[in-house]
């Protein structure tokens, strides 16, 4: 069995990863340097928990739909082995490769959750592709249902940290990169949450579609 540090360890680098490929709106922005190094780590424990999330509706799955009892660490394990190659994450900030190395690394990870269950449990691919897929439309419904409220807040702290609005609404961010909404408000997040431990100012993000819209 994969060592579960190590695999903690590769999900915590997925994450920066991730979050460096979703930042190119910050770096155009010149946020300071120890508010986006921040930023960064903290999305990264906020992808690592993204992670335990599924993992846990994973193991909900598993025990709910074969019957199989079986310590949730296990799977946890796997789901994190499953984000390796997020490490190349980073490749999204690539103005053309982006989107579509993000979804060929997404699909990569899922495939090696899939693997990993058919192999860990003896399941069949089917059997397997059945708890993965639940487990995925559980999170999608989870995210949905408590996406906005975290848009809000990361808006509120983004206005407290710097005394102006985010700039980028929710469907900006959606004409930027599709199903990339999530991950820009979590980066923002963290990146006004680091700005309020430092005591100090960030810039406010503002997309080029806003621009335009201010200069019209």
């Amino acid at each position: 069995m994969v060592d579960g540090w190590l695999t903690l360890t590769i999900a915590l680098l997925a994450g920066i990863s991730q979050a460096i490929g979703d930042s190119v709106i910050l770096l155009f922005n010149r946020v300071r340097p120890a508010h986006f190094a921040l930023g960064l780590v903290l999305s990264s424990l906020w992808f690592v928990l993204g992670l335990l999330i599924y993992a846990l509706s994973l193991w909900l799955m598993i025990a709910l739909l074969f019957g199989v009892e079986q310590q949730p660490g296990r799977v946890i394990v796997i789901v994190f082995l499953g984000s390796t190659p997020l490490l190349f994450g980073f490749l999204n900030m690539a103005a053309t490769l982006g989107p579509y190395a993000g979804w060929a690394l997404r699909f990569l990870g899922w495939l090696i959750v899939l693997v990993g269950v058919h192999l860990g449990w003896g399941f069949t691919i089917w059997q397997a592709f059945i708890c993965t897929a639940l487990a995925r439309l559980l999170v999608e419904l989870l995210s949905v249902a408590f996406g906005q409220p975290l848009d809000r807040i990361s808006a509120w702290l983004w206005r407290t940290a710097t005394g102006a609005s985010i700039g980028m609404s929710v469907r900006g961010q959606r004409s930027l990169r599709t199903g990339e909404i999530q991950r820009s408000t979590i980066l923002s997040f963290s990146t006004a949450l680091s700005a309020q431990l430092f005591g100090d100012e960030a810039p406010a993000v503002s997309s080029s579609a806003d621009r335009q819209t201010e200069s019209g």
